[in-house]
């Protein structure tokens, strides 16, 4: 959750999670994801303002080097349409 800072009362205390429902199971797809990587997933997503189609090849490189140096999780990368046909 993403939350603006914005003037309070000094009495007003935030309790966590008080509006939010239980989440729902993954579906198949999702579970089996999730469930690829010994140690878990990591999900990398440099958002819009760094595009990963954008960045130096070094930077790429350096960012698959570092994703083969770690077997033991799954990596999610967020990429752009444009760049999923190209291999890094």
């Amino acid at each position: 959750m993403f939350d603006l800072p914005r003037p309070i009362i000094h009495k007003n205390i935030y309790i966590g999670g008080l509006g939010i429902s239980d989440p729902k199971p993954l579906n198949e797809e999702f579970t089996a994801i999730m469930n690829k990587g010994k140690k878990g997933v990591i999900i990398i997503s440099l958002g819009t303002i760094a595009p990963f189609h954008i960045l130096p090849e070094n930077v790429k490189k350096g960012f698959a080097n570092v994703i083969k140096s770690m077997p033991d999780y799954h990596f999610l990368l967020k990429v752009s349409k444009v760049y999923r046909k190209k291999r890094v």
